[in-house]
């Protein structure tokens, strides 16, 4: 397939064009939403773009069928909620691949059907897990027996729905450690109709890894201020993103400060450093093409956001 694809963008809300334009957000995210990322990237050349409100600028189409027939997209990025997606899905017949907005749907079994179309229809399906490409968290993967070894207990704060921000944190804890084997609520939760997603929640609740580490997540009022940040406490070091993950705090052991023969984290002594956060939704897209052309695997396939499905689904149950 020769390049640049034929890209649509659908879905151009608050969380898109808003975001292309907000120059504080600038100072932090070099790419601040998907058409930031297609506008720069040579692969891509979003030559379509549609939103359901009317009165949202940037729009060249006015429905996603006429987007279909008209332009006939071998890319589509739905950054839309996760619901009717299939039916937008099967309104294209040429698709090579598909950038998704998480979660994948409102539940598993919706999430399921639009995985195995993809599949079925050798749709390559790349869900917005970020933080699988942030530069630092994927350094940190690499190297992670030497600066984290074994994870003893993990803590998370989230906010505005465990299915808008939460997931993010499972994710990260997955792509970093591996299998979480169980997951559960801890009390009830609470919903609010100013959160991103439908019927979304916030609720405590607690997974365990397949290593035998459990960690535990908090869900915080963003009321009063907001917070989505992963603290992880291994048995050589201790590593936590805070600031929406837009800073890595590093704390090394040492010997105890003031009682002999035990060990500390010196998290007093914490290295600080920015990470690729703002970087890191251009790596999907590269990621994408490259995969696109056989070169790497995607690394947040809709295979892998089933199972961040699985988890919100034993949550939630």
């Amino acid at each position: 397939m020769s390049v640049p694809y034929k890209t649509a963008l659908i879905g151009l809300g608050k969380m898109g064009m808003q975001n292309a334009k907000d120059a504080k957000l600038a100072k932090y995210y070099k790419y601040r939403s998907h058409i930031e990322a297609l506008n720069d990237h040579p692969d891509f050349d979003c030559g379509a773009m549609f939103d359901s409100n009317p009165e949202i600028k940037g729009q060249e189409f006015t429905s996603l069928e006429q987007i279909a027939i008209e332009y006939d997209p071998q890319i589509l990025v739905l950054a839309t909620p996760p619901k009717g997606r299939i039916e937008d899905i099967k309104s294209f017949s040429n698709l090579r691949a598909i950038i998704m907005e998480k979660p994948v749907a409102y539940d598993f079994n919706q999430a399921l059907e639009i995985v195995d179309y993809c599949a079925e229809n050798n749709i390559l399906l790349q869900v917005n897990y970020w933080r699988r490409f942030d530069s630092t968290v994927i350094d940190l993967k690499a190297n992670i027996d030497e600066i984290i070894g074994k994870p003893q207990v993990i803590f998370m704060t989230y906010g505005n729905g465990v299915r808008n921000n939460g997931v993010h944190l499972i994710d990260q804890i997955r792509y970093l450690f591996g299998d979480i084997v169980s997951a559960k609520a801890l009390g009830q939760g609470q919903g609010s109709a100013s959160f991103p997603i439908d019927g979304d929640i916030n609720i405590d609740f607690s997974l365990e890894l397949a290593s035998g580490a459990v960690a535990y997540a908090h869900a915080l009022d963003f009321t009063q201020y907001r917070e989505v940040g992963l603290d992880i406490w291994g048995s050589k070091g201790r590593v936590e993103f805070i600031q929406g993950g837009l800073v890595m705090r590093s704390s090394t052991m040492a010997n105890h400060r003031a009682l002999d023969g035990v060990k500390e984290m010196s998290s007093d002594k914490a290295a600080i450093s920015k990470t690729g956060a703002g970087e890191a939704l251009y790596g999907l897209y590269d990621n994408l093409s490259k995969a696109i052309r056989a070169e790497q695997e995607l690394l947040s396939s809709g295979k892998s956001a089933l199972k961040n499905e699985q988890i919100l689904d034993m949550i939630l149950s």
